[in-house]
């Protein structure tokens, strides 16, 4: 029977760089978004007719949806990174996530099955 040649091996140095990475990614496009939401209000102020309101309701749409959206998935990959060092939940702001099951089964399944795998392969 065939033998696994190699192990899997983790780096934490690179996990806890990506996280970092990941944590100031989600603060920049908070930043974005504030700075967008500001220049909106200035514009809708400067134009105080109807095309300032659509300016508005655009903008939202168009912009700040978006960069919504683009919070939630770093959001959740910062997340899963956590739960893959065994990290607990944080938001990327720093506040817990409490949940019935913080993730420590999250990826138990893929571990199971990979060493049920490398126990048949070796056995």
């Amino acid at each position: 029977m065939a033998k696994l040649k190699k192990d899997v091996k983790i780096n934490d140095d690179a996990f806890d760089t990506a996280i970092e990475a990941l944590k100031n990614l989600w603060h920049s496009a908070d930043d974005l978004k504030g700075e967008f939401e500001q220049l909106f209000k200035d514009f809708a102020e400067a134009l105080q007719c109807e095309t300032g309101d659509e300016l508005t309701d655009a903008s939202q749409n168009v912009i700040l949806d978006p960069i919504d959206n683009l919070k939630i998935v770093i959001q959740q990959v910062y997340n899963t990174l956590q739960i893959v060092i065994n990290e607990p939940l944080t938001t990327c702001d720093g506040q817990p996530i409490t949940v019935s099951d913080d993730g420590d089964g999250y990826y138990k399944k893929i571990f199971d099955d990979f060493n049920t795998l490398v126990e048949g392969i070796t056995t």
